[in-house]
C-alpha cells in the first residue's frame, strides 16, 4: 500500500512540474527578446549601419546627437525592418544626415515635450521611405536648418522653419575689366537650391549682399579676392561665396579649382589670354618658395576657351620645409616674357589661396623670378606617365579640357567652381554644370501631405531596382541618381504596414506557443493513461 501511494505521487509531480515546464516554454516563446540599447549618437549610427542589412531593434536610453556626416542606404530592397525606439527621448542633428529607405527603417516614440528628431541650426536631415511615429511632435526643424522629406510615413505633427534654407549656392566669380571696379559687376542674386516647408526648388535665384569689409587694399591694387555674401531673404549653414578676377593684363587666373586627394596636387580652371596673338605657346609652372620654379607643361593654345592644368605628386611638397604652394603662366612673346598674377595656396588647405600679384608686362617678378626656370623632376614626369601621356586627364590635343572663360566684353561672368566634395552626403553637386541636384530626385509631390504616402507610379521592376541599388553600393558609375532613387523607393502597393509587421511576428510567436502545448498535451496524457493503467492493474490483482 506504502508503494502503491508513493507511486501515485511521484506521478502527480510529475504531471505538475510537466504543466509548470510547459508554461515556462510558452512564456519563454511569447516573450520577446530584449532589444539592444545605445545612449549616444556615434553607437547609434553604428549600430543601425551594422543592421542595416538584418534588422532588428535598439532602443535609445538617452538623448543622442547626429554631429557627424552620416548616409544610412540598405544593400537592396524589401530588407528585414530596422525599428528605433526612442521612448521619451530626441535625436538632435547638428551634421549632414541622410536615411533612405524603402519603408523598412522606422522611428518611434512619444517624447518627452519633443520631438522625435530635432534639426539644429546649420544641421541638414534628409529622408526617403522612411517611417517616423509618434503621438506628438514627429520632425521639428530649427531656424537656419535643412529639412527635406520624401516618400516617408510620418504619424505625428512636423514643425517647419518659416525661413527658406539655402542647401547649396553656385559659387560664383566675376571678371572686373579695365574701366570697372568690383561694384560694377557683383551680383545682387544668384542661383541656389532652396529647401522651403520639406520640399526642394532647384536653381532658385535668392538676393544677397557682399561683404566688402578689409578688402580696400586688393581693390585698389586690383589683386584677385574673395567675398562672402549674406543672403537677404534666407538662411544658410555657409555664407555665398565670390571670386573677383580682374582683367587687365594679358594672362590673369579666372576661375580655378585646387584639390588634394593626398597623393596629388592638383590645381586646373581658366585665364585670360591675348585673342589677337592666338595661337601663342603657354608655360605652366609650380614652386614651393616662390623663387625656385619647377615647369609643369608647355602648351600650343589656339582656343581663347583654354585653360590650364597643373598636377604634382603630394611628396614633391615638403610641408615640413615649405607651407605653401605657388602656380603661374608663362608667355613668350617674342622674347617679351608675360606673367600671369601669382596664385599662393597653404600647402596643408588649399580652401586658403592669396594672389600675391607678379610680374605683368615683360617686367621683373616680384618674387625674384630665376633666370630659367627649372624642368620638371624625373618624379614629377613619371607622375605625368603614371596618369597618362603628360596629365592626359586635363589635355585634349594639346589643350587642357577643362576651358576657362575669357571676358573681354566688360560684362561680368558667372561659373560654378568644382566642389572637391562631389560625393558628399545628402546634397551632391550635379556634374553637367548646368544645374545642382541634391542625391534623391525632387518629389514630384510637392504640394501634397507630408502624411500622405506617395502613390507615384514607377516604371522600374523590382528585379531592376535591386541590380541599381547593388550597383550603387558597388561605386558603379554607369547608374544615374534618378535610378538610384527609384531602385530605394520601391515598396509594396500603399507602402508598408507596421502594424502588420508586428502582428506577423507576434503570430509566429503563438504558432510556437501553441505548438509547444499540443506536445505537452500529448505527453500529459500519456502519462495520465499509464498512471490509470497501473491502478487498475494493481486493484485488480488485490481482489485476486
Amino acid at each position: 500500500m506504502k508503494k502503491k501511494s508513493k507511486l501515485l505521487f511521484i506521478s502527480a509531480l510529475t504531471i505538475v512540474l510537466l504543466f509548470y515546464r510547459a508554461d515556462s516554454v510558452v512564456a519563454m516563446a511569447n516573450e520577446e527578446p530584449a532589444p539592444d540599447s545605445v545612449s549616444s549618437g556615434p553607437d547609434l549610427i553604428e549600430w543601425m549601419e551594422l543592421h542595416k542589412d538584418t534588422g532588428g531593434t535598439v532602443k535609445l536610453t538617452d538623448h543622442v546627437v547626429l554631429e557627424e556626416d552620416y548616409t544610412y542606404c540598405p544593400n537592396g530592397i524589401n530588407r528585414p525592418s530596422v525599428f528605433v525606439d526612442t521612448d521619451k527621448y530626441t535625436i538632435t542633428v547638428t551634421g549632414e544626415i541622410e536615411l533612405m529607405s524603402d519603408n523598412h527603417l522606422i522611428f518611434s516614440g512619444q517624447p518627452d515635450g519633443k520631438s522625435i528628431f530635432y534639426v539644429a541650426p546649420k544641421g541638414a536631415l534628409s529622408m526617403m521611405g522612411v517611417a517616423v511615429e509618434s503621438g506628438q511632435c514627429a520632425l521639428w526643424q530649427e531656424e537656419g536648418a535643412g529639412l527635406v522629406m520624401e516618400d516617408c510615413h510620418i504619424s505625428g505633427n512636423i514643425h517647419y522653419a518659416d525661413t527658406p534654407f539655402v542647401i547649396y549656392q553656385n559659387t560664383v566669380y566675376v571678371v572686373v575689366e579695365k574701366g570697372q571696379t568690383v561694384n560694377d559687376v557683383l551680383p545682387t542674386e544668384i542661383s541656389c537650391t532652396v529647401n522651403r516647408q520639406g520640399q526642394l526648388s532647384h536653381n532658385e535665384p535668392v538676393p544677397l549682399s557682399w561683404n566688402l569689409e578689409g578688402s580696400d587694399v586688393q581693390q585698389e591694387e586690383r589683386r584677385r579676392l574673395q567675398l562672402q555674401g549674406s543672403f537677404l531673404q534666407a538662411a544658410s549653414a555657409e555664407p555665398a561665396l565670390c571670386t573677383v578676377a580682374y582683367n587687365d593684363y594679358p594672362l590673369t587666373f579666372l576661375d580655378v579649382t585646387a584639390t588634394d586627394d593626398g597623393a596629388r596636387y592638383t590645381f586646373r580652371g581658366g585665364y585670360t589670354k591675348p585673342e589677337e596673338a592666338l595661337p601663342i605657346t603657354i608655360i605652366s609652372e609650380y614652386s614651393f618658395d616662390g623663387e625656385n620654379w619647377i615647369v609643369y607643361d608647355e602648351t600650343n593654345v589656339k582656343d581663347v576657351e583654354a585653360g590650364f592644368f597643373i598636377g604634382f605628386r603630394a611628396e614633391e611638397c615638403d610641408r615640413a620645409a615649405y607651407s605653401n604652394i605657388y602656380i603661374r603662366l608663362q608667355w613668350n612673346d617674342n622674347g617679351t616674357r608675360y606673367f600671369s598674377n601669382v596664385l599662393c595656396y597653404a600647402a596643408d588647405n588649399l580652401e586658403h589661396v592669396e594672389d600675391i600679384g607678379g610680374s605683368r608686362g615683360g617686367g621683373t617678378s616680384i618674387i625674384n623670378l630665376p633666370e630659367d626656370p627649372q624642368e620638371k623632376s624625373d618624379d614629377t614626369n613619371q607622375a605625368e606617365s603614371e596618369e597618362g601621356d603628360g596629365g592626359a586627364e586635363a589635355v585634349n590635343d594639346g589643350q587642357p579640357s577643362n576651358a576657362g572663360t575669357s571676358t573681354n566684353t566688360g560684362q561680368s561672368s558667372y561659373t560654378e567652381s568644382s566642389n572637391t566634395n562631389e560625393n558628399r552626403s545628402p546634397y551632391v553637386k550635379s556634374r553637367n554644370n548646368n544645374e545642382d541636384q541634391p542625391l534623391h530626385a525632387e518629389s514630384k509631390n510637392i504640394g501634397r501631405s507630408p502624411y500622405e504616402e506617395s502613390k507615384t507610379d514607377t516604371t522600374v521592376t523590382e528585379a531592376n531596382n535591386a541590380d541599381n541599388i547593388e550597383s550603387i553600393n558597388r561605386g558603379d558609375s554607369d547608374i544615374s541618381e534618378k535610378d538610384a532613387v527609384a531602385a530605394i523607393s520601391v515598396k509594396g502597393e500603399g507602402g508598408a504596414d507596421l502594424s502588420r509587421m508586428k502582428e506577423q511576428t507576434l503570430h509566429s510567436d503563438v504558432r510556437v506557443g501553441n505548438a509547444i502545448l499540443i506536445a505537452t498535451g500529448f505527453v500529459l496524457l500519456s502519462v495520465i493513461a499509464g498512471i490509470a493503467g497501473f491502478c487498475l492493474h494493481s486493484r485488480f490483482g488485490t481482489n485476486r
